[in-house]
């Protein structure tokens, strides 16, 4: 996708918009229908996240791209020191239509260069020079994906991400939480039911928001690295500071454990250059961590983006995890007071009420 149409995306979104909500508003008023009144707006919001992928399906036209560079890329959340990878593969290739496409990424001859999302299976396999199968929008050849990218590889990637599920968890509890809220059974097994179900809601958010407080999205790699290779350090990112959820104002304070994010690249045995991953380590721990310099890790042959730095200390989890741990059960326990207040409260009014 070029710029000019990243652009156009986004104008979608923040100008349609308030468009909408004007057209659904007279909409709502002419015809006196409130689903009108929302249609704008809900084609909007559909066009905005949907519109890419649906028109990659509906209008997609297969071709044969050439594959010029790699570029693979980490990176850090300041927040709290976690990390993503991604891969891309620089492609070339010449669409029926050149002249629908962006111009910023047209060249004289017409061809169009993308950098298109892979996935690290992709990266890994593909050398520059490949032929690789690619898919256009036809009205605008710049939107395009890599064919053989699926959305189940989107899911996987963005799940990947730490504390992701975890926020899916809650959300999907609290949705599931407002719904029963409007469902008042008549039957005493329904309402048993209903109870019930709030119950599971109530453990399920508090096992998500324990999980996502206490447990580190920067966490160490678990089961066995047999082998071993040189890095090289390309940044070291210091966090010295966490959250605080009972700190007032000040939302912060300082670590038990200060640790380092270190962004790395290196060459697995058997691959024809390198990748990119990053691991956490106590700061401290590896004496002459710094950009440039060379360090021993271990990974996994089948997971090479999954690294330990050899020797380093990784005790920042265990210690941090002890005040956030603390945190967490005082805030999920006034939570509980209040609730239990508020239902006393509005069980004596209810039953002092009297009858009209």
């Amino acid at each position: 996708m070029g710029f000019i149409d990243s652009f156009l995306l986004l104008g979608i979104f923040f100008v349609g918009l308030p468009v909408a909500a004007a057209v659904g508003w007279v909409l709502e008023k002419l015809f006196r229908s409130p689903f009108l009144g929302r249609l704008p707006i809900l084609a909007v919001l559909v066009v905005s996240l949907f519109g890419v992928p649906l028109a990659l399906r509906v209008a997609g036209v297969p071709t044969t791209a050439r594959v010029i560079g790699h570029d693979e890329r980490v990176t850090l959340a300041s927040r709290d020191g976690s990390w993503t990878t991604a891969q891309w593969l620089r492609v070339r290739f010449l669409p029926a239509h050149a002249g629908r496409a962006d111009p910023v990424m047209r060249d004289r001859s017409d061809s169009l260069t993308l950098e298109l999302r892979s996935t690290a299976a992709m990266y890994d396999s593909t050398p520059v020079g490949a032929a690789v199968p690619v898919t256009y929008v036809s009205f605008r050849p710049s939107i395009a994906r890599l064919t053989e990218r699926t959305f189940d590889d989107l899911r996987r990637e963005a799940l990947a991400i730490g504390g992701v599920p975890e926020m899916l968890a809650l959300v999907v509890a609290g949705l599931l939480a407002v719904t029963l809220s409007s469902w008042k059974p008549a039957w005493p097994a329904a309402r048993r039911l209903r109870t019930g179900a709030f119950a599971l809601l109530g453990v399920t958010a508090a096992a998500a928001g324990l999980r996502l407080a206490i447990i580190s999205p920067v966490r160490g790699v678990g089961g066995t690295l047999p082998a071993l290779a040189a890095a090289r350090v390309e940044d070291v990112s210091s966090v010295g500071v966490g959250r605080c959820l009972l700190c007032g104002r000040n939302s912060s304070q300082p670590l038990n454990q200060p640790y380092q994010v270190v962004t790395l690249a290196y060459t697995p045995s058997g691959a024809r250059w390198p990748v990119r991953t990053a691991d956490a380590v106590d700061s401290g721990s590896v004496r002459g961590l710094r950009e440039g310099s060379v360090v021993a890790v271990r990974y996994a042959p089948a997971t090479p983006r999954q690294v330990r730095i050899d020797g380093a200390a990784r005790t920042f989890e265990t210690r941090n995890g002890r005040d956030a741990f603390r945190d967490s059960l005082l805030l999920g326990g006034a939570m509980l007071a209040l609730f239990l207040a508020f239902h006393w409260v509005r069980q004596k009014v209810w039953r002092r009420a009297p009858a009209i």
